[in-house]
Formats: C-alpha cells, sequence, structure tokens
C-alpha cells in the first residue's frame, strides 16, 4: 500500500502538468481519482478482438504493444469545465539514443489508445464520444544538457481560409509530452521552470548518491507528501530502484 500511495502521489504530479483538464485540480484531488488498480480490460473495436494483458493491446493487422502504465481517468466537472474521459499513457526511458526520436512513438501509442476505442467508447459513427488519449515519457537518465527540458505535442487548428471551428474539442484528441531529468541534477536545487513536476520525477527515480533520508524530508518539506510508515517504506524500494536502474544503465 505504501508504494501505491507514493506512486499515485508522483502521478498526480505529473497529471497536474501535462493533462490541460486538471489544471484546476489540486494535487490531492488528482490522486482521488486515480484508479486504485491500474490494470486493462478486454476491448473489441470493430470487428477485430484487442486483447490487453499486462498492459499488452494486440489487435490483429495493427501489431503488438506494451504500455508501461495505461488507465482511464474519470474526470468530474469543476468550476465552468464539464468531467469528461481520457486515456492517460505513462512511459518510462532509461536512455534517449534511439534509432527514432521519442514523440514518434508516442503518436503510435496515442493512436492505439484511440483506436481501441472502437466499439467500446465509439458506437457506429457517433465519434463525438472520442476520449483524449495522452502518452507522457519520461527521459530519467537525460545528460545534464537536456535537464529540465519539456516538450509538448497536440492537434492544432490551422485556418487557411474561411471561418474558424469555434469546438476545440472536436480536434483536440491527442497529446504527447516527453519529460527530461538527469541525475547530474544537484539535488538540493530547484529547477527554475516547472519544479513541481521536474523534481518531484528526479527526486523519486533519478537520485544518485543520496540518502533515503534526504529525499524523504525534501519530499515532505517541499512538496506535501505526507509520511506515513507505509510511505516511507514506499519512497525507499521507489529509491532503491531508481539506484539499480542507474547502476544498470552505466
Amino acid at each position: 500500500r505504501g508504494l501505491g500511495d507514493v506512486y499515485k502521489r508522483q502521478l498526480a504530479h505529473i497529471l497536474k502538468y501535462v493533462v490541460d483538464e486538471l489544471r484546476d485540480f489540486t494535487i490531492e484531488e488528482i490522486q482521488e481519482i486515480i484508479p486504485a488498480n491500474i490494470n486493462h480490460e478486454p476491448v473489441f473495436p470493430g470487428n477485430r478482438v484487442v486483447k490487453t494483458s499486462s498492459n499488452e493491446s494486440i489487435i490483429p493487422g495493427e501489431g503488438l504493444l506494451r504500455f508501461d502504465v495505461c488507465f482511464e481517468l474519470d474526470i468530474p466537472e469543476k468550476n465552468s469545465q464539464n468531467g469528461c474521459k481520457i486515456q492517460i499513457d505513462i512511459e518510462a526511458q532509461n536512455s534517449i539514443y534511439n534509432t527514432y526520436e521519442i514523440v514518434t512513438r508516442g503518436i503510435a501509442y496515442t493512436s492505439r489508445l484511440i483506436s481501441q476505442q472502437f466499439k467500446t467508447v465509439i458506437d457506429g459513427d457517433n465519434y463525438k464520444k472520442l476520449q483524449k488519449s495522452y502518452s507522457i515519457w519520461l527521459m530519467l537518465q537525460a545528460p545534464l544538457k537536456y535537464d529540465g527540458t519539456i516538450r509538448t505535442y497536440h492537434i492544432q487548428e490551422e485556418v487557411l481560409s474561411g471561418v474558424e471551428l469555434k469546438e476545440k474539442g472536436a480536434y483536440d484528441k491527442i497529446k504527447i509530452a516527453t519529460i527530461y531529468t538527469s541525475s547530474k541534477h544537484e539535488i538540493s536545487q530547484k529547477y527554475e521552470k516547472n519544479d513541481e513536476l521536474l523534481r518531484v520525477v528526479m527526486l523519486l527515480f533519478g537520485m544518485s548518491g543520496r540518502s533515503v533520508q534526504e529525499i524523504r524530508g525534501i519530499l515532505e518539506k517541499e512538496y506535501g507528501f505526507k509520511m506515513s510508515e507505509e510511505l516511507k517504506k514506499g519512497v525507499e524500494n521507489m529509491c532503491n530502484l531508481a539506484q539499480g536502474l542507474i547502476i544498470e544503465n552505466r
């Protein structure tokens, strides 16, 4: 349970600063609406059976995708914003060096999150129900020059002539975010921008040679983590995992 609490708290920090529909929510409010059990159930787009197991998505003719963390988020109505449901995919990467750009992979992942909605969310030709899909990539062991970089990609309307479409929600259906932190970042230093997102990710996954007690102290005093005994154990497990990933990456 402790690890789960840490995990949900960290997810809340990420979602708060990436998901547009959650900007008016507090970290605590977001934490409350994150599903207790994040897993996949079988979905059926059209006549094609989608098999999902261990966060895998298999659509005949479309190949296999494995998601690190993937879930549906049910966002309640707040202020002038209507409630909605969105699809969330969060991926963790140890290396930024690939034969392709991560954003290209993110496009493939958001496309799959959309195609899975046929016959489960979209009934017939009612595309109005299509849920927005997010793919969030944590680049945890980036070189120092990339440290603190956040890039987002989304659909924008370009009116070449005539009248613009007032309903932004009709096309605002995907967003991809890439978040870069480095283990060489000085742990005592806050980031100049987006600190509550970047430093929490860096503290839990990018630590290098710092004690678990120091990590817990910063999370509690500066970012509102309430350190129960279960939560303390959870942070320790997260930090041990992060240190193992650093060693493995080296």
